[in-house]
């Protein structure tokens, strides 16, 4: 009976991983990125933003358009005390992820969890190059639907091969785009619908089946 319960509770943790795998997967959508307007040698470029809602990053990648080179990215939290303008420094926050030397034009998965009103800032870059859109004071853009600016953020010095260890933001310009993927869906509410289910998983010598009563 013991053996058992265990391959019950191995038996829904496999088909629980595969299920959130290709939900994941199929759920994903990429926050719309400005057009390629040039590109920017050297010190590395990207973007801030405030959450307007609850959402999971689930992938990164620096766009084909900033070369062929290795791509490296930092996202970053920042933290009370308001995003540093240039020429200060900023070091109010807190490294969420970061890559580098990542094989180029290949989406870097993550799950980053971002709260509603938190103070986002990625960047990133191909070797040395960052993939710039047009010059203009905020890029407008979505996160779920609801509109988000999208404002230009810096770092005097390149992140292929250590992490920026401070940031500036600068109120115009071309922001270095970077494409986000994410998704606003809770993993679990795949297993929800309007009707609670309680479900009860068996497994047999050689067949599983699942059986459901609607509350």
């Amino acid at each position: 009976m013991k053996q058992r319960r265990i391959l019950n509770q191995l038996f829904i943790l496999i088909t629980l991983f595969f299920l959130g795998a290709n939900y994941q997967a199929s759920a994903q959508t990429m926050m719309p990125m400005p057009p390629h307007s040039s590109n920017y040698a050297g010190y590395v470029r990207g973007y801030w933003f405030i959450a307007p809602t609850d959402f999971t990053i689930t992938g990164l990648k620096v766009p084909i358009e900033a070369g062929t080179g290795p791509q490296s990215i930092q996202v970053m939290k920042i933290h009370s005390g308001g995003v540093a303008v240039y020429s200060t420094l900023g070091t109010n926050f807190t490294t969420l992820f970061y890559v580098n030397n990542a094989t180029n034009n290949v989406i870097q998965p993550v799950a980053i969890t971002v709260n509603a009103g938190d103070t986002i800032g990625i960047l990133g870059q191909s070797n040395t190059t960052t993939s710039y859109g047009p010059s203009q004071p905020v890029t407008p853009s979505t996160i779920g639907g609801f509109p988000v600016d999208l404002n230009r953020f810096l770092y005097q010095g390149p992140i292929n091969v250590t992490q920026a260890p401070n940031y500036s933001s600068e109120a115009t310009g071309s922001i270095g785009r970077i494409e986000m993927y994410y998704t606003t869906a809770p993993f679990y509410s795949i297993f929800h619908s309007s009707h609670r289910r309680n479900c009860r998983w068996e497994y047999g010598q050689s067949m599983a089946r699942i059986s459901s009563r609607s509350k």
